[in-house]
């Protein structure tokens, strides 16, 4: 119902994108995405004091979330958005140096969408410093595995080798 309700808001259906949303609210009601969902929702339509609550319920529900899973990178990178949303742009920042701490020095995601953020607020060299650091991950040659060390047998010599028989062993 989520991702429906984003196409119906996206044609500008926002009657039906919001009755959606709110079945989700009667169905999850502590599921944070679907708040995140409707103050977007309500900030394309400008209805301040709907987007605000949303916000605050979306803020009250990623706390919950962060207690159950304090080292997941999503669930920062989610507050961040939410804090940028209210206008808390310093709490937002330090969500998304967690999220890219969290997510480690091999996912792109977070770089991209920390270089985002620093790029809206300004930092172009910042940014720029994320962007490179996510192109270089993204560039990196796929490691392949490594044989095994030793010998390796074919087929051929894995077929010739005697076959254990364990039926005696499994009858004491």
């Amino acid at each position: 119902r989520i991702a429906r309700a984003r196409v119906y808001a996206a044609l500008g259906r926002y009657q039906e994108a919001r009755k959606d949303l709110d079945d989700c609210v009667q169905k999850q009601p502590e599921r944070y995405q679907i708040y995140m969902e409707r103050a977007v929702l309500s900030a394309s339509q400008a209805l301040e004091a709907s987007q605000t609550a949303d916000l605050k319920l979306a803020l009250k529900y990623l706390e919950d979330e962060i207690f159950f899973r304090p080292t997941d990178p999503v669930v920062f990178a989610d507050r961040a958005q939410v804090y940028e949303r209210m206008g808390d742009f310093e709490r937002a920042a330090m969500d998304l140096d967690q999220a890219v701490q969290f997510a480690g020095p091999n996912d792109p995601l977070y770089l991209r969408q920390r270089a985002r953020f620093l790029k809206r607020r300004e930092k172009p060299n910042v940014a720029s410093a994320d962007w490179t650091q996510a192109a270089e991950v993204e560039n990196r040659p796929i490691p392949t595995a490594t044989p095994l060390p030793g010998p390796t047998l074919t087929l051929e010599e894995i077929s010739l080798q005697p076959t254990p028989n364990l039926l005696p062993e499994l009858e004491k």
